[in-house]
């Protein structure tokens, strides 16, 4: 890797953190108070409410956006810990830990998108 992996992992990481916590919070404001309306309400086509009032919103009662907080904790706990040069061993690992919750990540995403976009019919 380069040597600016590190930071643009661990950036990334905290803007997929940002994101989640936010959408979490909007989750269950709506929950709470539902005549609230978020900052993500656009319109009708761009309406965050509507995704996260949808079936697709929660895995087993528990929200989507939550999964994304644990899953950004853990990228950006590994590559805070695990991506150091000076432990050639403990960074390949943490190399691989990373990949491979890229890919999970990655699939997860592909899926709520595919689900937003032509189930639900909103973004």
């Amino acid at each position: 890797m380069t040597k600016y992996a590190r930071p643009l992992i661990v950036a990334l990481a905290l803007l997929a953190l940002g994101a989640s916590i936010a959408a979490l919070y909007v989750h269950y404001r709506i929950i709470k108070d539902p005549t609230y309306t978020s900052f993500c309400d656009i319109n009708e086509t761009v309406s965050c409410e509507a995704v996260l009032e949808s079936p697709y919103a929660t895995v087993r009662g528990v929200p989507v956006a939550a999964g994304g907080v644990i899953w950004s904790t853990l990228v950006l706990l590994i590559a805070a810990t695990g991506l150091r040069r000076d432990n050639t061993d403990a960074y390949a690992a943490a190399a691989g830990y990373i990949f491979v919750l890229a890919t999970i990540g990655l699939s997860a995403v592909l899926y709520l998108g595919y689900a937003s976009f032509f189930v639900i019919g909103k973004m």
